[in-house]
């Protein structure tokens, strides 16, 4: 305030407008201020003075970038000027702020983005569909190991002849295949041959039972035991190999086998399963290797057309035979070790072992 109003003289006051904008120079007004009246909040319109803000074309301080008629010139400058800063300001280009991470700033160099691919091996227990193989595989290894599959089972109903690969790929990772799941075939009655790759080691129980129309099978080298179940009722299969490696013949692996006419255990086989080759109608020979310690109750139960058994072992007791020819036609034990010395002396050890009582039915050693 430069002067202050009385009720006898008007005031003075001086006012100053400053912009932010250093191209808008300041500006300073002396205005001459009316006498204050007792209540100008009851009628503020008859003292625009108060309330300059209402009626800015009556105090041109009070909007200095219009000019006033004290000063035209200052108010065309800063129109003139306000015009070249908007221009300015449309020339300039824009900047785009993202929240991206990925991208960055002016002041920091671009970095190349590499397109790579990740390779992560699943966690065991997941399924994975294989669509090369037409199949599904359920991952068995654990955190660290050699990433392990095992053969879930055929996608294609269709299908007659399944051949089980080696390994299997998903999603850059390479899976060895090493088992057949339980029952991965079981009652599948289209296939008619399956062929098994050499990593496979493990074959689930009851894999291939039920497979009405299967004719033939390859098993991988690697196979230490066929399980229970394996081939139970494959009424189409006539033959199967078994791998030198296989020390197991599981309770009812073959059992209902109606077809299959020789069996052949020569190589590491130590174990003949229960019921292991029972309903075997069509069996005529089966020679049991060296290596056999054990024959399970009711072995050959069933297997009508098998009258003579031929063993090579010299390991058999009376307990692990014991029960072994009940409900078979077995009449004939021939011991062949491949001396006549030794199968002398094994016949008469077998004859205190393969009695009527001891494994079920009556047979001649010899």
């Amino acid at each position: 305030v430069k002067e202050t109003a009385t009720t006898e003289k008007m005031g003075t006051t001086t006012y100053t407008a400053s912009f932010e904008n250093a191209l808008f120079a300041a500006q300073t007004k002396d205005v001459v201020d009316i006498p204050k009246v007792e209540n100008p909040a009851e009628n503020p319109s008859e003292n625009p003075a108060e309330n300059p803000s209402e009626n800015p074309s009556e105090n041109p301080s009070e909007n200095p970038s219009q000019g006033g008629k004290d000063n035209p010139q200052q108010g065309n400058d800063s129109l003139e000027d306000n015009k070249k800063s908007e221009q300015t300001a449309a020339d300039k280009p824009q900047e785009i702020v993202t929240d991206k991470p990925s991208e960055k700033t002016a002041d920091t160099p671009a970095t190349p983005v590499e397109n790579k691919t990740t390779t992560v091996v699943k966690e065991e227990g997941t399924t994975i569909p294989v669509a090369d193989n037409k199949a599904e595989v359920v991952v068995t290894s654990k955190p660290g190991e050699e990433p392990s599959v095992a053969y879930k089972g055929t996608t294609d109903e269709s299908a007659k002849a399944i051949e089980i690969p080696e390994t299997v790929v998903s999603n850059g990772v390479t899976y060895a295949v090493t088992e057949i799941s339980e029952g991965a075939f079981e009652n599948n009655k289209t296939v008619e041959s399956v062929k098994l790759g050499d990593n496979i080691t493990t074959l689930g129980e009851n894999a291939f039972a039920g497979c009405t129309n299967l004719k033939s099978v390859e098993l991988p080298k690697n196979i230490k035991e066929l399980p229970k179940g394996a081939f139970k009722d494959c009424t189409s299969l006539k033959k199967v190999d078994i791998p030198k490696n296989v020390k197991i013949i599981g309770d009812k692996t073959f059992s209902g086998c109606s077809k299959l006419a020789t069996m052949n255990l020569k190589n590491n086989v130590t174990e003949i399963g229960e019921n292991a080759f029972e309903g075997c109608t069509s069996l005529k020979k089966v020679t049991l290797g060296k290596k056999v310690t054990k024959i399970g109750v009711k072995a050959f139960s069933g297997a009508k057309k098998l009258k003579t058994l031929t063993i090579q072992s010299k390991k058999l007791t009376k307990k692990s035979v014991k029960g072994a020819f009940k409900g078979s036609k077995i009449n004939t034990i021939k011991i062949d070790t491949g001396s006549k010395a030794q199968n002398k002396k094994l016949v008469k050890k077998y004859k205190k072992i393969f009695t009527k009582k001891n494994t079920g039915r009556k047979v001649i050693i010899k």
